[in-house]
């Protein structure tokens, strides 16, 4: 795969990526890796954390990991050369953005007949969104994003590192509205000519106003408004159920390469401690997520 969808971050992204992990974490810095500690107290050399792929390819990453020796490490990297697949291998969802001449165009020669009828029904749903990083826009969004995780068994983030991305990386705050309720949200990342989502949550109970596809269509549109040409939806297991719903905007997976001291399969790694995680009340969860998000390095 060659063109815009093989465009890995920018340098100067992942060294401002970097200084926000150290910064918000305390994690330190050895070469180009970050160290943490994993929830054995083990060292980790990651490349990055939160980030689904770097500046580098797969095979430079891998000379990267070569040179640690018998440390513990982990890196992802995009892997735009392979085009074979299996369910459940961990992919980017990646639209082009180029080739239209305006963002209109992308219904006809992009979105699938359901999106775009989702979309429609929308518009028509009295929806309004708000694009800010204002504190009061990162607070509704961080509630939508801690429900989201404790209802899927994920440990959440903690809000310092919603407050402090903007300063550190081009990122703004979708939050979509009905009526005063806060609805759904997504971050939107700008890296040059790379759009990238790595967080978006909704409110099931309000699926039948289909804000998700809202939020979206907003987002995209900015994006290329932007003049970014790349709109990536972020990292989905192959065939399962988030990357059927970015598929049908015309998104094309693209392979993420994990690279690991001991390989695991990610996705199953933590089957059993989710479904004790999505048992816990609400505040132990959300008090307990940011302090173990710490220790996590394959997040």
């Amino acid at each position: 795969m060659q063109g815009v969808e093989a465009y890995t971050h920018s340098q100067e992204f992942v060294s401002n990526w970097k200084a926000l992990l150290c910064d918000v974490f305390g994690y330190r810095e050895r070469d180009q890796f970050v160290i943490m500690r994993d929830y054995m107290c083990r060292a980790v050399y990651s490349y990055l954390p939160l980030l689904n792929y770097t500046d580098k390819t797969s095979e430079e990453m891998q000379s990267e990991c070569k040179a640690l020796g018998h440390r513990r490490y982990i890196a992802r990297a995009l892997n735009p050369e392979q085009d074979q697949f299996s369910e459940g291998d961990t992919v980017t969802m990646r639209l082009s953005l180029t080739g239209v001449a305006n963002a209109e165009a992308l219904w006809d020669s992009r979105f699938s007949g359901k999106v775009r009828n989702q979309i429609r029904k929308s518009l028509k749903s009295n929806l309004r969104h708000v694009v800010s990083t204002d504190p009061r826009v990162v607070d509704d969004f961080y509630h939508l994003y801690t429900r989201r995780m404790l209802r899927y068994g994920s440990p959440c983030l903690g809000r310092e590192i919603f407050d402090s991305i903007s300063h550190y990386v081009d990122c703004r705050f979708y939050v979509v509205y009905h009526d005063a309720d806060a609805i759904a949200g997504l971050v939107l990342i700008r890296d040059g000519p790379l759009a990238w989502v790595p967080w978006a949550s909704s409110d099931h109970r309000h699926n039948d106003r289909c804000p998700n596809h809202f939020m979206y269509w907003h987002a995209i549109r900015d994006a290329w408004a932007m003049q970014c040409e790349l709109f990536d939806f972020g990292r989905s297991p192959y065939l399962r159920e988030t990357y059927r719903f970015k598929h049908q905007w015309g998104a094309r997976p693209v392979k993420l390469d994990i690279l690991k001291a001991a390989r695991e399969d990610t996705y199953s790694k933590y089957t059993l401690a989710s479904q004790i995680w999505r048992r816990l009340p609400a505040a132990l969860a959300n008090r307990l997520g940011p302090v173990l998000c710490r220790h996590l390095p394959d997040l």
